[in-house]
């Protein structure tokens, strides 16, 4: 084990201690809902006093009853109004990617959503009831101060360059997870998650997204709705194959081993077989600002096969 990483701000140790990013987005989450919540956030951004308990109760049903539901909080501060609050709806399972928005008059409305018909209607290729679809991509860019410093140091940043770029809508959005990567976004209609992002990384993502193309697999840490080990798969088959293609990569199965986990990743050029395991890397680093040092992993490929 190497020395501990030391640094004034956990992304920067993260780097540092060359900690793997692949196989690191929110694992399972298909079903984004993003609720605008102005002024300034707590440590958990929906305990805003302008957000009635009524909305919160609903939020952690729905979190309850919809597999692969995560809500979040938007807020666009420059653009600030005081009319209707935005809702988003953000459908990323395999073979369905859309955005749907829609208006509140108050964030109390959010609590009356027929979500769960809104879902039935979207997978079935409609437009939900009372919704509309999204007219551009979005990206969602983690500021969250209040529950990593590092968010709001290195995503204000890239939000505003998101706010800059042609043919994407840009939010602020409340924790991501993995702060230790900031600059962390979402991109939709995809249900991408990238890391380390800087604001000169926005114009040429929005580019090759418009292009069919992820951006950068250095910087990706997975499509949400895969678990840790199919996104950690995916990612090395994208890597030996040298495709960068959005579409085409699916996780088909997958089989804890005695070395690892088999993912058995169907492709445009092929089926693979990737074994990962998650292994210490070597030296210890804080998992946030302001913890102690723990030992730091991440996936790595044991082997891969076409088949």
């Amino acid at each position: 084990m190497g020395l501990p990483v030391s640094s004034d701000f956990c992304a920067e140790a993260s780097i540092a201690g060359q900690e793997p990013m692949l196989g690191t987005a929110s694992p399972g989450t298909s079903v984004w809902l993003g609720v605008e919540v102005r002024g300034t956030w707590p440590r958990n951004a929906f305990d805003c006093a302008t957000v009635p308990e009524r909305v919160r109760e609903r939020l952690a049903a729905w979190t309850r009853e919809i597999p692969g539901f995560r809500p979040q909080a938007l807020r666009r501060p420059s653009c600030e109004r005081s009319g209707d609050f935005a809702v988003v709806l953000g459908l990323t399972e395999v073979g369905i990617c859309r955005v749907f928005r829609r208006e509140a008059v108050s964030i109390a409305d959010v609590a009356d959503l027929e979500l769960a018909d809104a879902l039935e209607q979207a997978r079935a290729g409609r437009v939900p009831n009372g919704w509309r679809e999204a007219e551009a991509p979005m990206v969602w860019v983690c500021v969250h101060g209040k529950r990593d410093r590092c968010c709001a140091k290195f995503g204000v940043p890239v939000y505003e360059a998101a706010m800059a770029a042609e043919g994407v809508e840009a939010w602020q959005t409340s924790h991501l997870g993995g702060h230790r990567y900031a600059a962390t976004l979402l991109c939709l209609p995809w249900g991408l998650c990238y890391g380390r992002v800087t604001a000169r990384d926005v114009a040429p993502m929005v580019r090759n997204h418009g292009q069919g193309r992820v951006h950068d697999l250095t910087l990706m840490r997975g499509r949400s709705c895969w678990s840790g080990p199919a996104q950690a798969a995916v990612h090395f088959v994208q890597a030996h194959l040298g495709e960068m293609a959005l579409d085409g990569f699916t996780p088909a199965s997958e089989t804890a081993g005695d070395v690892g986990t088999r993912v058995r990743v169907m492709s445009p050029r092929g089926t693979f077989d990737v074994v990962v395991d998650k292994r210490d890397v070597g030296g210890d680093a804080p998992p946030s600002c302001g913890k102690d040092p723990e030992p730091i992993r991440g996936w790595f490929q044991v082997s891969l096969t076409a088949v």
